[in-house]
């Protein structure tokens, strides 16, 4: 490193240098050279666009790595790396110096699309060494020393009408084994352990550990684990055929598809006890916490069996990895299960789960106040010491309960987490990584994340549910930011006040996005509750009495772009078809009226000219003074002026009134997601520099782990939705503006775990193993993973059925089928309480009492709607049936149970989350949201699902408009393109799905939300999740090799305009998979996708 060179300068080079040497080219006279373009496609990240990406070697992989998650994404188009390299050659001036140490230079000839590399040693090495220095741990935050015996204050909390917001004194004394501050030896240790080739588990030693697992005089329950797994492997498929053992390559992800309940948990159990048998170590992720306390509860007592037999040479352990946040919570959640039981007759399971959760806060005995922190905000971490300006980490941290799971994993063979730990959790006590030391002593480092410690601990990491997984990343990657309020400061006024401890030079890369940036929130803010603007007005046409125009008020979500349609249906009035997707001419002239770039576009494009009518120029003129007021405060002499501009083309006063509004609030959107984008990109400029103001700037800016380590998406740019809240309530001013920013590359972040991922995050690769029932899924836009499937059981057994069940009105003899998807809210509640009568009265009760005859065990069923409203009174109506004999359980949130107890009729059962597994002992008729019993919901009695019959109540949610859904559509629209592009040259496949993603958004953007209206694209990657969901739905009844029965009721699924819709699409979606692609899917999902094919009357060649 270059102490004249800035940390990304250093990257530029490194990158230059890496670049040579991943694509070796020389110019005319032998000299090396690297090219702009291939600098700017290793900041884009993604690596898999490289055809070499397979094939490089450890030290490569290890300085790729390294050189990328340094390298700005600012550079990730050819102009800004020449632009930043030109900057380093200095000037004709005295005082001039060339940063690349002459090492790098442009071409004499006036070329311009590489520099010359004159280095002393090969490429990768001098790449190696320029970006090795950032690499020390010194370099990473320190963790907190802890405190010590004597007087101390904790952060300011609220303590009550007389003592109103305060910090509580407390004074920690000394004792034998306490007489001074305990120092970063107690904290964790974790040890990176070795990377390995390659993990193999034959046939035969998997089916050997299942037996002794299964041994007769092991009294546990699990003479079923050899058994399920020997048939789970017999029917298990590779591309070579019959398999012979599980091969695991390092820094691969290699995804096992097979249907829900085949046995891949039961897989799992045994994979981890071979591990333990070999000494090595296995990472797991599972979706949630529950089932995270499941698997430790059965893999802990495997590697307790496994030590009994003598079969391990000494006791190994299973690790909970958990996030201390919310603990206590879980705590009374457990607790409440079982409020009215004595507890010393709980079962195992439930004190079990119970100790795993809960903990209590030493600290409290000491505080001159009790209790002045809720319960799982604990002022852990942020003691104070009179007189001094640094925090203090609690004493009592290295024997907490509440961080006793992290010291419990970094000592255990098996460590498990849930999905949203695994992606978004943080260590926040500190570790010690590897010895780390300074001065002869352990020196703790802050701020690791959870998956870096499970990627640096274990051997191998399987992820359970990875298309769930996926779903999460995606979800994460939108940040939600308080932007601008009239009652506390925001985002932009707290990274104001750390951006004034910079030091100069990094002051002024921040000094002028976030001026612009809190300038423009504000005045937004103020006009919006001044009421001088609104942000969502009502549409303005007639269609603002459609149900998909509702009324849109100052709550609702707003994208700079999304109200186009109706600005221009009145700016510009034509033939067009308020129905059909806007013609591109007429988006491209509503955009030349902007103020500025417009962000959609790279290169300067051909303009348009305008229509008569209208004064245009003069209205981007206004714009313009808008949005750079220079310290004028001109709305409302800028809106009187546009009212003159387009008075013309608009004649109607409030028609025009209204579009003026959106007009000004689409130019004021642009420009502030241009100043938020640009800051967020100029943060990332400050992450080298270890300073609190520094780590505070990039805490606020950016917040997912996978928008940290991808921070662009294959749009290239970020999604910005805003949203006003407060406004109309004039007795205090409690206003905000909030942003939810989509930001990242979520499915390369899951492709990449094993890989690049890891790198990145853990300076390690690991070969990875995902689990799911329907991992490969073409045009799911969430769903569907970007990994080879390596293995798969075949579907084959006829298992499910598909069948269509309308339920009329018993008042209207021979009437349609009672429909609840796409009536209004207040009509929905009416109709769900008929169907709830009707459906029991003309199917459930007769369907139950056959079943009871015929299999008693599986006598239950399923009701799917889509919340938990809805749920309540579909179980009103059912209560109210004719001759009701059978046990009803309705679903709902815990807090919502007060709520709604007074309207529970006698009858139904209220249950919450936490009973579902036990639905079975005490109900027949479960009635439950699709989101939270479509995946990893377990009712079985012993290893047979205990339901028989799924009813769809209510069509799932077809919508586009939810910004999580919209980033991932149009990041999987980019992956899609890019991986299947046809050409050579990487450079030009990532801006060919650039291109493709910019076009998918504006489809979006311009799509009727009216399911029957919007583009085929987007209807096929609706119904292909769609479809997702009806196959993890189903596999809630097929657990242990059972049958099931979906029944589709929702008039809105079956009459005829959308059955022939429904139709359509998926021969769409048959139509439009690969040879390839259709193969896979009849290998992987059988006779399941068959019967759906059957079901819409898909002619089709699957067998």
């Amino acid at each position: 490193m270059s102490s004249g060179r800035s940390p990304e300068q250093n990257a530029l080079l490194a990158a230059f240098a890496l670049a040579c040497h991943l694509f070796p080219a020389t110019s005319d006279d032998g000299t090396p050279i690297a090219s702009f373009r291939h600098v700017a496609l290793l900041a884009e990240r993604k690596p898999w666009s490289l055809k070499q990406w397979d094939q490089l070697t450890t030290d490569e992989y290890r300085v790729f790595g390294r050189v990328i998650r340094k390298l700005p994404s600012s550079y990730t188009s050819a102009d800004a790396v020449r632009v930043a390299f030109r900057a380093m050659l200095g000037d004709d001036s005295e005082h001039s110096v060339d940063l690349t140490d002459g090492l790098f230079a442009l071409p004499s000839d006036g070329t311009t699309g590489h520099v010359l590399c004159y280095l002393p040693e090969p490429p990768l090495d001098y790449a190696g060494s320029i970006i090795r220095g950032y690499y020390t741990m010194g370099k990473r935050p320190r963790a907190l020393e802890f405190a010590g015996p004597g007087h101390y204050t904790t952060r300011v909390a609220y303590l009550g009408k007389d003592l109103g917001r305060a910090a509580v004194g407390l004074t920690f004394p000394s004792a034998p084994d306490f007489e001074e501050a305990p120092g970063h030896d107690a904290l964790p240790h974790i040890v990176t352990v070795p990377e390995t080739p390659e993990l193999s588990f034959s046939k035969k030693e998997i089916l050997e550990v299942a037996e002794l697992l299964s041994r007769p005089e092991r009294k546990a329950g699990t003479k079923y684990i050899r058994r399920t797994v020997k048939k789970f492997l017999k029917k298990l498929r590779c591309p070579s055929g019959k398999v012979k053992a599980l091969e695991l390559m390092n820094g691969s992800f290699q995804i096992l598809n097979a249907p829900t309940g085949s046995g891949k948990t039961v897989l799992v159990r045994v994979l981890a006890a071979l591990m333990a048998k070999r000494d090595l170590r296995l990472g797991i992720v599972v979706p949630d916490v529950k089932a995270t306390l499941k698997m430790k509860r059965d893999i802990g007592s495997d590697l307790d069996w496994l030590y009994q037999l003598k079969e391990l040479p000494e006791p190994k352990t299973c690790a909970a990895l958990m996030s201390p946040a919310k603990r206590h919570e879980r705590a009374l959640e457990y607790g409440a299960l079982m409020k009215d039981t004595p507890i010393e007759q709980w079962d195992g399971k439930n004190l079990e789960d119970l100790a795993e959760v809960g903990y209590a806060c030493a600290q409290k005995a000491y505080m001159t106040v009790q209790d002045p922190f809720p319960a799982g905000e604990e002022n852990c971490l942020t003691l104070s010491k009179p007189g001094e300006s640094g925090t203090y980490a609690c004493p009592f941290i290295p024997v907490c309960d509440k961080f006793r799971p992290l010291y419990e994993a970094t000592r255990a063979s098996v460590i498990i987490t849930n999905h949203m730990n695994f992606v978004e959790g943080t260590l926040r006590t500190g570790v010690v990584f590897d010895g780390d030391s300074f001065q002869d002593k352990p020196r703790g480092t802050r701020g690791a994340s959870v998956f870096e410690a499970m990627a640096r601990m274990c051997h191998l990491l399987v992820v359970d549910e990875v298309d769930a997984l996926q779903l999460s990343a995606i979800k994460g990657c939108a940040k939600e930011a308080v932007l601008a309020s009239l009652m506390k400061k925001s985002l932009l006024d707290v990274v104001d006040d750390d951006r004034r401890n910079l030091p100069p030079h990094l002051r002024e890369l921040l000094t002028n996005p976030l001026s612009h940036a809190r300038l423009t929130a504000e005045n937004l803010l103020l006009w919006l509750a001044n009421k001088q603007l609104i942000l969502n007005p009502p549409a303005l046409s007639k269609a603002r009495d459609d149900k998909d125009d509702a009324y849109r008020d100052n709550k609702g979500w707003r994208t700079a772009t999304s109200r186009d349609r109706e600005i221009i249906n009145y700016l510009f009035p034509d033939d067009h078809d308020v129905d059909e997707p806007i013609p591109d001419e007429l988006f491209t002239l509503l955009n030349q009226l902007m103020p500025g770039k417009d962000s959609d576009e790279d290169q300067p494009v051909e303009l348009l000219p305008m229509p008569e009518g209208a004064d245009w120029e003069r209205l981007t003129d206004q714009l313009y003074d808008l949005v750079s007021p220079r310290g004028r405060h001109n709305l409302l002499p800028v809106k009187q002026a546009m009212h003159q501009s387009i008075e013309e083309t608009v004649t109607e006063d409030t028609v025009r009134a209204r579009l003026v509004n959106l007009i000004t609030v689409r130019a004021i959107l642009l420009e502030l997601g241009q100043a938020l984008s640009l800051l967020r990109e100029q943060a990332q400029k400050v992450q080298d520099h270890d300073s609190a103001a520094a780590r505070d700037i990039l805490a606020m800016t950016y917040r997912s782990t996978v928008s940290k380590l991808y921070p662009t998406g294959m749009l290239g740019r970020d999604i910005h939705g805003y949203q006003v809240t407060g406004i109309g309530d004039d007795s205090k001013p409690t206003a905000e503006l909030r942003e939810s920013a989509t930001i990242g590359d979520p499915h390369t972040f899951i492709s990449e775990l094993g890989r690049l991922t890891s790198l990145m995050e853990a300076g390690v690769r690991r070969p990875v193993l995902g689990l799911s029932a329907t991992a490969f899924f073409p045009h799911a836009s969430g769903e569907h993973v970007h990994a080879p499937v390596a293995w798969w059981m075949p579907d084959v057994k006829e298992s499910i059925r598909a069948n269509r069940l309308p339920v009329t009105n018993s008042d209207v003899p021979g009437g349609e089928g009672i429909q609840i998807a796409g009536l209004y809210d207040e009509h929905k509640l009416s109709a769900l309480r008929e169907m709830g009568q009707a459906i029991y009265e003309q199917q459930l009760r007769g369907r139950l009492d056959w079943l009871a005859r015929n299999d008693q065990d599986r006598a239950r069923c399923i009701l799917q709607v889509n919340g938990y409203k809805q749920g309540l009174y579909l179980a009103i109506g059912m209560a109210q049936a004719e001759g009701m004999t059978h046990r009803v359980c309705v679903l709902l949130r815990r807090e919502d149970l007060a709520e709604y107890r007074n309207i529970l009729p006698k009858g139904v059962r209220a249950i919450v989350a936490e009973e579902l597994e036990d639905f079975h002992e005490f109900g027949d008729i479960l009635i439950a949201p699709m989101a939270r019993i479509a995946r990893g919901l377990n009712i079985v009695v012993e290893t047979r699902s205990a339901i028989s019959d799924v009813y769809l109540c209510v069509r799932p949610v077809l919508s586009i408009e939810d910004p999580a859904w919209m980033h991932g559509s149009v990041n999987a629209c980019g992956q899609r393109a890019a991986r299947s592009f046809s050409g050579d040259d990487p450079y030009e496949a990532i801006e060919h799905a650039r291109t493709a993603s910019r076009e998918h958004l504006v489809k979006i953007l311009r799509s009727p939300t009216r399911f029957s209206s919007m583009h085929q694209d987007l209807q096929m990657e609706l119904i292909s999740s769609m479809l997702v969901e009806l196959i993890q739905l189903a596999g809630r009844a097929r657990r242990g090799d059972t049958d099931m029965d979906l029944f589709v009721v929702d008039q809105a699924a079956l009459g005829t305009k959308y059955t022939t819709g429904l139709a359509e699409v998926i021969r769409l979606i048959y139509d439009a998979w690969s040879p390839e692609e259709r193969e896979m899917m009849n290998r992987l999902y059988g006779r399941a996708i068959i019967e759906f094919l059957r079901y819409a009357e898909v002619s089709h060649s699957f067998s």
